[in-house]
Parts: structure tokens; sequence; C-alpha cells
């Protein structure tokens, strides 16, 4: 048996929480991904592994439908991947970009769209105009500016 606070231990629970989010069973994923946040934190409160711990259970709560509880962890990640690799790392940039997801679930598309614009102005450079991060981050802004009624705006961004 492993100790509580092996690396491995933590590894394998975010996998599996991974492995329900996948699956779309996100109720199911919530409690497994906390237990990975929590075994990651008490490793290290400032790590990679417990970024992106915190992106996934956003993202399973987001799933869920839990927006308030999805922008909180949001917002975390987003604290921790900015001081573990800067304000311009692909990281950072989908932290941005699901905080704006949260926003445009709820309804606040000015607000969406400005996340939607700091992530694509991360994403573009790091990986260029004709990769599919690039595509999806002008999508998820397309759709902000539609539902705007900036139509001519969203027409550039989605062409």
């Amino acid at each position: 048996m492993r100790d509580p606070g092996h690396p491995d231990l933590a590894k394998a629970t975010s996998t599996l929480g991974m492995l329900l989010y996948e699956r779309g069973e996100y109720d199911e994923a919530v409690p497994v991904l906390e237990a990975a946040v929590q075994l990651h934190a008490t490793r290290s409160p400032l790590s990679a592994e417990l970024g992106a711990a915190v992106s996934e259970l956003a993202n399973a709560h987001f799933y869920a439908g839990n927006y308030d509880v999805a922008d909180s962890l949001n917002q975390r990640a987003l604290a921790i991947h900015t001081q573990v690799f800067g304000d311009r790392h692909p990281r950072v940039a989908d932290d941005l970009i699901n905080i704006g997801a949260v926003r445009f679930q709820r309804a606040e598309y000015t607000e969406a769209e400005r996340y939607y614009r700091e992530g694509l102005s991360i994403v573009e450079p790091w990986f260029g105009p004709d990769h599919f991060r690039t595509g999806m981050a002008l999508t998820m802004l397309g759709r902000a500016l539609v539902f705007q009624d900036r139509y001519p705006d969203a027409t550039e961004s989605l062409t």
C-alpha cells in the first residue's frame, strides 16, 4: 500500500476523476476530482499538477451545471497556472477561455468576449493561426459576438 502522500496516489486519483468526467459522469467525477485536488494540494500548494486537477474539477462542475463553483475553481486554476507558467502560457489561455464559458452560460456575453479575446491572444501566437486550438478560441469568441448581435464581427471571427 502506498503512503497517502505518494505522488502516484494523487496522479491515479486525478486519472480516475478524468475518466469519469470523459465518460460524462460529472456528478461521480466531482468527489474523485475533489480528492485529487486535496492530494495534490497536500503535496504542493503551487504546482502544475494541482492546477491541472483544479481545472478538471472546474470542468466537471461546469458540465454538471454548477457554474458558480466552476467559476471559482477556474479563477483558482488561473492563479495557480499564472504563478507556475507565467501569464502567456496555453494553460493560462485554457483557464481564461473556461472563465469566458461560464460567463457565456450566464448570458454575460460582453464579459465572455473579454475572456475569450484574452485567451485567444495567448493561443494564436503560441500555436499559430491554423491550429485547431486557435480555431476553437475563435469559435467561442464568434459565439459571444453573435449573442451580442455583432454579426459583422462574428463573421470575421468565424471565417
